[in-house]
């Protein structure tokens, strides 16, 4: 085959596709009923759905301090008596202990703020 018929070829199957996605997108809509009921949006409601956001992004941070503490638990104990090893392991622990530190502290934070808004808002 040579240049030209396989640029035919990709250009056959891209307007094909344009032509099923167009069918798609012009097939009628269909309504249905929503089986749990109306949903209420509420201030209250997106701060949940933000906090819980935020809670998760620091459950992931202390997945991430753990498995730094694994590394630098890792790098000492096949340091073999290297000097410049066992400091490296050493400063992941310290950064890694510095760093839940900071975690924690951000978790009794955000779920006091959280929870305070909350209260002001459901009033």
């Amino acid at each position: 085959m040579n240049y030209t018929t396989k640029k035919t070829i990709v250009f056959l199957i891209l307007l094909s596709s344009f032509f099923l996605v167009a069918s798609v997108l012009a097939a009628p809509t269909v309504t249905l009923p929503n089986p749990i009921g109306p949903q209420i949006i509420t201030k209250a409601t997106i701060l949940e759905k933000m906090g819980d956001v935020l809670k998760v992004f620091i459950g992931f941070s202390g997945s991430v301090a753990l498995l730094m503490f694994i590394y630098g638990g890792f790098m000492w104990l096949t340091s073999a008596g290297e000097a410049d090893k066992i400091k490296k392991g050493r400063e992941i622990f310290l950064w890694s202990a510095i760093g839940l530190v900071v975690i924690f502290n951000s978790y009794v934070l955000l779920n006091f703020v959280i929870t305070g808004i909350l209260a002001a808002a459901k009033k």
